[in-house]
């Protein structure tokens, strides 16, 4: 009688770590790819400014360090407030939080900060044009989006 030898089953998982990248960090890489922008270190957040590729209009970008979710604030010239991808503080709508695009190991130089830069371009279009024509994300049919949305459709506007 032949033995069979037991095989485990058990699932193995990659032993990584995501590491969060410091303010230290963080500033090192805006320092080098965007040295127009200003650290301010009692409020933890950088000033400088974006032209934007679309018409060219400079614009004063305050962003907010916050490890997990930095907030993006476009301070001068203003943004209207009925404007689409914005939160109800102001900051900018850059990217859907739940699919992860951004997350604590991710460079702001090389991604905030890009983003933004898009952002502005689909604003000035929006501005132009009354189309938000950059991408979107799905969201909840009970959230204050989903159900502006929802009573566009009804009244037969569309999106």
């Amino acid at each position: 009688m032949v033995k069979k030898q037991m095989v485990s089953k058990r699932k193995i998982f990659p032993l990584y770590r995501i590491h969060s990248l410091n303010l230290a960090k963080q500033n090192l890489w805006i320092n080098k790819c965007f040295p127009q922008f200003i650290f301010h270190e009692e409020e933890q957040h950088w000033v400088g400014k974006l032209i934007s590729s679309y018409q060219k209009q400079s614009y004063t970008v305050k962003i907010v360090y916050n490890r997990g979710n930095p907030k993006v604030f476009i301070t001068h010239p203003g943004i209207l407030r009925k404007c689409p991808h914005m939160y109800t503080d102001n900051s900018l709508c850059l990217y859907y939080p739940p699919d992860k695009s951004y997350k604590v190991d991710k460079i702001i130089a090389k991604t905030i900060i890009p983003w933004t830069c898009e952002w502005l371009y689909y604003y000035e279009v929006w501005y132009e044009t009354g189309v938000w024509w950059g991408p979107e994300a799905p969201h909840r049919i009970n959230s204050a989006r989903g159900k502006k949305i929802t009573r566009k459709m009804m009244r037969g506007i569309g999106n």
